[in-house]
């Protein structure tokens, strides 16, 4: 089994954003099934290939509760993905490490250390990898999703919580811009509190990306590790 929110390193705790995005169910109640409907219209067409910006940072329960947290843990980069299941996570700072997905097999590559690690388990969060970026689809049985009322009109927030455990995920939540619909902001809440947060960038169709881009092939020096 892939525990992927124990992992430290970023890249991989951004896998977390896969299972969200795949597992907004669509039969709601009307404003929040209103809301996802714009959303799978809006990123329907990012399931051909697309690549998206992002920043990530981590917030302790206590700095989470002020109005204006400022989180530590900073990281940045880029995902990349192609349907049904291709996935590609590039971090580039604070230093440069990769996850590779096929839909079968993850690789967790990290050029520093010369190591890599192997997953063959997708486990029950990555089950769902199929659904990134492709309209939102069921399952309809894993969230329920209520509308997080912010009073901010400029934006709309989603709060998901698990009906079934996701590791130590308690909730997430997922806000959108309530002018075009699209996914800017990601907050994975622990069990203890804590707040791993995404800043989405702007997302672009990459058409061009073919099936290879999201294999890895070890580099002769670098140690395999296989996780289970």
């Amino acid at each position: 089994m892939v525990h992927i929110f124990n992992k430290k390193s970023g890249v991989v705790i951004s896998l977390i954003i896969v299972f969200i995005l795949a597992c907004l169910p669509v039969h709601a109640e009307t404003k929040v099934s209103n809301i996802l409907e714009k959303v799978v219209d809006a990123h329907k067409k990012f399931a051909a290939g697309m690549t998206v910006s992002y920043q990530r940072e981590i917030l302790s329960k206590s700095m989470a509760m002020l109005e204006e947290g400022i989180g530590s843990d900073m990281a940045s980069g880029a995902f990349f993905f192609k349907g049904p299941d291709f996935l590609k996570v590039q971090q580039d700072v604070p230093r440069i490490e990769y996850v590779f997905s096929n839909g079968k097999t993850i690789w967790w590559y990290v050029p520093e250390e010369k190591t890599a690690y192997r997953f063959d388990d997708m486990g029950k969060e990555l089950s769902i990898l199929s659904m990134i970026f492709m309209g939102l689809k069921n399952p309809e049985d894993a969230f329920d999703v209520t509308i997080a009322e912010s009073g901010d009109t400029e934006e709309h927030t989603l709060a998901l919580t698990p009906k079934e455990s996701l590791e130590e995920i308690d909730s997430i939540n997922v806000t959108v811009s309530a002018t075009d619909y699209r996914i800017t902001r990601i907050e994975i809440i622990d069990i203890a509190g804590n707040i791993t947060r995404f800043r989405l960038g702007v997302f672009e169709q990459r058409n061009d990306i073919d099936d290879g881009f999201f294999d890895f092939k070890v580099p002769g020096d670098v140690k395999v590790i296989e996780e289970e």
